[in-house]
């Protein structure tokens, strides 16, 4: 019988975490240092070490860069919260 080997599903769900026991941002949230806009394009988690990567879009220049999910705090990056979230509107806007 076979061991079974872990599935980079199993892997990105096991490093969803950051040090801080907050939940990994997922793709296509957006992130500010509070100059900078980026928008995560994709998490990617290393099947050997189990580390959280995240590709970043900088919404500014639209270069990617790549960063370990558990380096957001050190550069001071942190979540951004739609305005309609913050006022408790959820209704989807008419475009």
């Amino acid at each position: 019988m076979s061991t079974p080997t872990s599935s980079p599903a199993t892997a990105l769900l096991a490093v969803s975490r950051l040090g801080d026991g907050s939940l990994a941002p997922a793709p296509g949230e957006y992130l500010t240092d509070g100059r900078t806009l980026f928008r995560v394009e994709h998490a990617l988690a290393d099947p050997i070490s189990c580390e959280l990567f995240l590709e970043l879009e900088n919404c500014q220049n639209l270069e990617m860069v790549l960063h370990p999910a558990r380096a957001l705090m050190a550069l001071g990056l942190r979540p951004v919260t739609p305005a309609a979230e913050v006022a408790g509107d959820l209704r989807p806007h008419a475009g």
